[in-house]
This record gives C-alpha cells, structure tokens and sequence, in this order.
C-alpha cells in the first residue's frame, strides 16, 4: 500500500479535537491514534518538562506503531506536534533540545484546525478556560507560518467533519 495520509487533530482545549478524531476515523474507516497525555496525566495533577517530553516521545511511537499495522490509506491522530509543542512553550516557555529537527518524524500530511467555537466542556486535564481563543491564534500563526496543509473548522461535530470529509474528497 502507498504512504497512509496521516490527519493530525489540533486545536485549544475542549475545541472538540477528539469527538472528530473519532468521529472522522470512524467514517474514513481508518486506524484512530489517541492523546497519549489524557493516559499519562489522569492521575498526576502535577506535572514537569519531563513528563511532556515523556508523552510526545510515547505520541509518537504509537503514531508509528500504528503505521505499520494499519491498512488503511488514513490515519487519524489525536494530538501531534503542534499541540505538544505550543503546550511546551505555554507550561515551560522552551522546547526540548532538538525539537524542531524531530517534529520532521511526524509526517503530518494535513492538519485540521479546531475553533473554540463550542462550549467549554471541565475536565481535570484542562487548564485554559478562559484563553481559548488566544491560543487557538497561536496554533492558526504557527500553522501558517509553515508549509503545513491546513484547514480550519467550526461549528457543530456534523458540520465539521462534512468540512474535512469535502476538503479530502476534493484532493
């Protein structure tokens, strides 16, 4: 089979990243790689530098995991780089030695871009209630300031995966 197409889910807290990435897999009938961090850090509160270098390094070996296994043409990935590494820089203000060289590993063939345009959903993982919007600018500059295939999404968990769903058909 050709390279799997790989769709990396990004976007705020309780943007509705993973009820797409589920909801996307499950259409595109393909394999659904999880947030690593929502295992990790259920029961720690607290957390270090480590911790997150710890959980992007474990992201990533399940997205390649996944590649080998899957028969699909997709991947769905909850959480990529771009959400470890603004997490990074907003917790701990730096990135892990080398992490541009690295993020390189990803492969991300097309991102999709959740707007905070739903409900703040609590959960004990979050910690932004308030600054949504401002973080989501920060992931729409540094997607743009990429090369990186970007589309971004609004409204309702239906009308966002048609959004996604029409783009992909369309190439």
């Amino acid at each position: 089979m050709d390279k799997k197409k790989i769709i990396a889910i990004s976007g705020p807290e309780s943007s509705g990243k993973t009820s797409l990435a589920i909801a996307l897999a499950r259409e595109l009938g393909c394999a659904y790689i999880p947030e690593i961090a929502r295992f990790f850090l259920k029961d720690k509160p607290n957390y270090t530098f480590e911790d997150i270098a710890h959980i992007a390094r474990l992201q990533l070996e399940a997205l390649q995991k996944a590649k080998s296994f899957s028969n699909s043409e997709y991947m769905v990935l909850d959480s990529d780089h771009l959400v470890l590494e603004i997490w990074f820089q907003e917790k701990f203000n730096r990135l892990p030695p080398g992490w541009e060289p690295n993020k390189a590993l990803w492969e991300i063939d097309f991102h999709v871009l959740c707007s905070p345009d739903i409900p703040w959903e609590p959960d004990p993982l979050r910690e932004n209630p308030l600054d949504r919007d401002r973080l989501f600018q920060r992931y729409h500059e540094r997607l743009g300031s990429t090369q990186a295939k970007f589309k971004v999404v609004e409204g309702k968990l239906e009308q966002r995966l048609e959004s996604v769903l029409n783009h992909l058909a369309q190439g």
